[in-house]
Order: C-alpha cells, then structure tokens, then sequence
C-alpha cells in the first residue's frame, strides 16, 4: 500500500529537478552533468592502479570472494547524492527509473561479462516494511528493462538487522554485516550476477553478499553496481 501511494504521489506532484529545481523532469541534463566522476582505473577497494576500469586488484578479488569489480556513476556528492536522498528517504520512487537508466548505461560501458541475473541487495524485512520499498530493488527493475537480464529477488536474504554503517570504520562496517545474509544453495550456479545497490562506501556490504552468493549460491562471480560511492 504504501508503494502504491509514493507512485501515485510521483505521478500526481509536477516533476521537478532534483538538482536545480527546474520543472519538466526529475534530473536534468545540466545536473547531470555535475555528477563528480571517479577514476575508473583504481580499485574501488583498495584505490591500486588496475589495468581495466571498474575492476578490483588481483589481492583484493581473492580476498572478497569473486567479487570482480564495482561500477558506479559517480561520487555521492551534489546533484546525484540529492538524487539518492530523494529517492531513498524523501519517497521520490519515480527517480528509480532515471538512475537505473544511467546505472544502466554505465554497465553497458564498461562492457563486464554477460550476466545470469540481476540481485538487488536486500533489506531486512523490518527496515523494508518500514520504509515501503527496497530502493535497491527498484533500481534493480529499472535496469532489468534496459539490460534485458532478470531480476532475482528471492535467492538472497538479509537475515540480520545490522545497526547502521554511518560512522564506522571500514574493519567495523565488515564486521557488522558479516553473517548478515543468506543464499538460496545453488540459486546462482547458472551465471555471474550483478549486485546491485545505491551507495557504496567501502563496499562491505557488496563484499558481505557477494561472499554467501558464491559460497552458497554458487554463482561463478560476481559484479557489483552501485549509484555512487561515498567518501
């Protein structure tokens, strides 16, 4: 019920700019092009120089179990982290299709392998009721329909409701999702998935699900998709 009443509310309201206020659309060209760009070729981990953009280093592929590498638009700064505020805690749910049409095309991009499935990473089902959507899973939906690879929303669980990450260290947000989610045994034994989600600090959480998606789901690899990555 409540998802029905945000999109009824996005269709209803005048779309706005979320950047420049500008009325006709929920992210304008010129904002967009505002979005701070980061350097595709350094680790997303660990910041060491890579040979092919978006990928992690040798040390920290073994390390985070397949996880390959994280594409992103941009930094979580200006006009795009406006967006994501927007979008995650101000019910704007219509941005979900602007910014998986750009998550979208940055995947196209960097031309990563084909993947099986799309996973969103999930919430825990109390932080979800509460919010009345996953904005990883809209993202997901949205990116689907322009990648043409299905979304799997049931092989991945989060089955811990871990405090917040604002304010930890990177060893302290490891620790605090780890044994947070599940997979579905097998779930993913038919192909590499891209994991997605909205912001990435220090990728924790994409490691702490890439890790039970290969362990337990099977999957072969794994790359992870993220609106933005923070500082």
């Amino acid at each position: 019920m409540q998802r029905l009443l945000h999109h009824a509310l996005d269709l209803l309201l005048p779309q706005r700019c979320v950047g420049c206020k500008a009325l006709g659309e929920n992210l304008c060209q010129s904002c967009i092009g505002q979005f701070t760009v980061l350097p595709t070729l350094r680790c997303p981990l660990c910041n060491t120089a890579v040979a092919k953009q978006y990928t992690l280093c040798r040390q920290c592929s073994i390390k985070y179990s397949k996880l390959r590498g994280i594409v992103t638009i941009g930094a979580y700064a200006g006009p795009l982290r406006q967006a994501i505020h927007q979008f995650k805690y101000q019910n704007r749910t219509s941005l979900a299709q602007d910014l998986g049409a750009l998550l979208s095309q940055i995947v196209i991009e960097a031309e990563i392998p084909p993947c099986a499935a799309i996973v969103p990473v999930p919430l825990h089902p109390k932080r979800e009721a509460a919010r009345g959507f996953n904005q990883a899973s809209l993202l997901a939906q949205a990116a689907s329909e322009r990648l043409h690879i299905p979304v799997l929303t049931d092989g991945i669980v989060r089955t811990v409701d871990t405090p917040p990450q604002v304010g930890l260290s990177r060893e302290q947000r490891l620790r605090n999702v780890a044994g947070a989610f599940s997979a579905r045994r097998g779930a993913f034994s038919h192909g590499g998935v891209l994991l997605v989600d909205d912001v990435a600090t220090t990728g924790a959480t994409l490691i702490a699900c890439a890790r039970q998606l290969v362990q337990e789901g099977g999957a072969p690899w794994i790359w992870g998709a993220v609106l933005a990555r923070g500082g």
